[in-house]
């Protein structure tokens, strides 16, 4: 019998398979909830500690039908589909295997036709990404003190939370630049 890793109760396992489209053994069996911007289907499992952490859907497909999964391996696609999560079209490598697959598939970035060039619309920057600690009108008012000339940058630095090297950079323009 196939070991179950922790945090797969019966609910939790028939939550996860209510969520694939299966067909036929041979076709994809695709991911129905939610998936990242790439494509790979995502699932929450409650960890010990209470909280969920979201894993890789043909990762848990994978390791509800062969049992556990060493950490250091990848799971891949047969089938180069990144919602599949069907068992048959899935099988284990090392990093190294995984992108030797996406390049002999043709899959890697190159250059002005990867993504942040080719859909620049999809970039989070400024106050729209989630790790930011700064807000567009934070950044107008910083650079409208900083050029008045009664504020140093360390000031700057101290009064808004960041360090001295991020104000050099957003009073400069490198940072923040699509902020006037």
């Amino acid at each position: 019998m196939k070991s179950v890793p922790h945090g797969f109760t019966p609910a939790t396992i028939k939550r996860f398979w209510s969520h694939v489209q299966k067909s036929n053994p041979d076709n994809c069996w695709l991911w129905s909830a939610y998936r990242d911007k790439i494509g790979y289907g995502r699932f929450a499992i409650k960890q010990e500690c209470g909280k969920y952490k979201s894993i890789l859907a043909h990762r848990i497909s994978f390791t509800l039908t062969s049992g556990t999964l060493p950490e250091n391996l990848c799971v891949l696609h047969k089938c180069d589909n990144p919602p599949c999560v069907n068992p048959n079209h899935l099988f284990l490598g090392t990093l190294q295997d995984n992108i030797d697959d996406m390049v002999a598939k043709g899959r890697q970035s190159k250059g002005l036709s990867s993504g942040s060039y080719t859909k620049p619309e999809s970039r989070t920057y400024g106050e729209r990404n989630g790790c930011s600690k700064l807000t567009n009108e934070q950044i107008t008012e910083m650079r409208e003190r900083y050029i008045k000339g009664n504020v140093t940058q360390k000031l700057l630095g101290t009064e808004y939370g960041v360090d001295q090297s991020l104000i050099s950079y957003i009073v400069n323009w490198k940072r923040w630049p699509h902020i006037p």
